[in-house]
């Protein structure tokens, strides 16, 4: 199901419930228009579950599926609490910002692709069949080939006497990382050096950190630790490696050595100073449910007002590497245009 229509959906829920209608009605209306039929054999599916009495969690998570991990969290807690229009409201403007920047990134990345793709392209026939012609005719006129133009034509000659080789060797490791990176423990290495890309590593570190402190703070009861609560937002920030630190290291050290919530995220190494030092404000002042809801509000401002700047410094990357390529086949092409004869007299048998 497309992003965009889960989104349409929380909104129109959002809308309806602050006219007060009742939420059983809201969804067999709008299941009744939906034209996608995934999402309303879903959504009709959750109605029929909530009809039954079932628990609104154990209704919402068998969906993640179609609605994905952060909206079927917050539905289920929406289900639970006596604001639900503010729950569908927040979820709906996270899932409009995360459209709106993966909207960006393809709008920014297609052309430059379609390039690349060209450019590259264009290499591959520069190097295979067009500079070993033109070399060829150098060499039967005894003229000097010029070392770009050597190195380029041995390249060439390598690649046409090996090219299944070839093909092995640059597509088998990337077939093998793909899978790796499929599996469980590869996902959460492929997370962790997610978020360490500059740039926009940053922004996707940012969001998880804004996801776990928002389910977080919607599901906090104030009551001990709740290490339940702190298992949910783990699993819903969306990144792996995060989810597994949080797993292995902060709900072990508040279980077995009876540490703080801010102690143990701070042994965790995955949260930033400014975080660890909120929360722990939070637990001696006995405000940890409003100091997620600070955080999660932080990095919402941050992220949102760093997106542009994160789509223009790709766009910047992109073009550099454009750049080097096209220079690369332009030097190629234009240096048989300097050459000399090896001998007196070769420039005149060859006109």
């Amino acid at each position: 199901v497309p992003q965009k229509e889960v989104v349409v959906f929380i909104r129109l829920c959002a809308d309806l419930l602050r006219e007060q209608f009742p939420y059983d009605e809201i969804l067999t209306m709008l299941a009744s228009d939906m034209e996608n039929p995934r999402l309303r054999e879903t959504v009709m599916e959750i109605h029929k579950d909530l009809k039954m009495g079932r628990e609104g969690r154990q209704v919402f998570l068998k969906h993640a599926d179609v609605l994905g991990k952060f909206t079927v969290y917050m539905l289920s807690i929406a289900s639970t609490s006596g604001n639900m229009a503010d729950i569908y409201e927040n979820t709906a403007k996270f899932l409009e910002r995360s459209s709106e920047f993966k909207k960006a990134i393809r709008s920014t990345l297609f052309m430059p692709a379609f390039v690349v793709l060209a450019a590259f392209g264009a290499l591959v026939f520069y190097v295979m069949f067009f500079i070993p012609k033109i070399a060829g005719m150098l060499l039967i006129y005894n003229f000097a080939v010029p070392p770009m133009t050597a190195a380029t034509m041995q390249v060439s000659e390598f690649f046409q006497n090996n090219i299944v080789w070839v093909m092995l060797a640059f597509l088998s490791p990337i077939i093998a990382t793909v899978a790796y990176f499929r599996s469980e423990k590869g996902r959460v290495v492929w997370h962790r050096i997610l978020i360490s890309i500059p740039v926009i590593g940053k922004l996707i570190y940012k969001t998880s950190l804004e996801v776990f402190a928002r389910v977080f703070h919607a599901l906090y009861s104030g009551s001990g630790e709740n290490i339940e609560v702190i298992k949910i937002s783990s699993e819903a920030c969306g990144n792996r490696y995060i989810e597994k630190q949080i797993k292995d290291i902060v709900i072990p050290a508040m279980l077995r050595e009876g540490r703080s919530l801010s102690d143990s995220m701070e042994l965790s190494a995955v949260f930033p100073k400014n975080v660890i030092y909120t929360l722990r404000s939070g637990e001696e002042s006995g405000t940890l449910r409003e100091a997620m809801l600070r955080l999660a509000n932080f990095y919402e401002k941050e992220t949102s007002h760093k997106m542009g700047r994160v789509v223009d410094v790709i766009n910047l990357i992109v073009s550099i590497f454009i750049s080097v390529l096209i220079v690369g086949i332009t030097l190629i092409s234009s240096e048989v245009g300097f050459v000399s004869p090896n001998m007196p007299g070769t420039e005149m048998r060859g006109r």
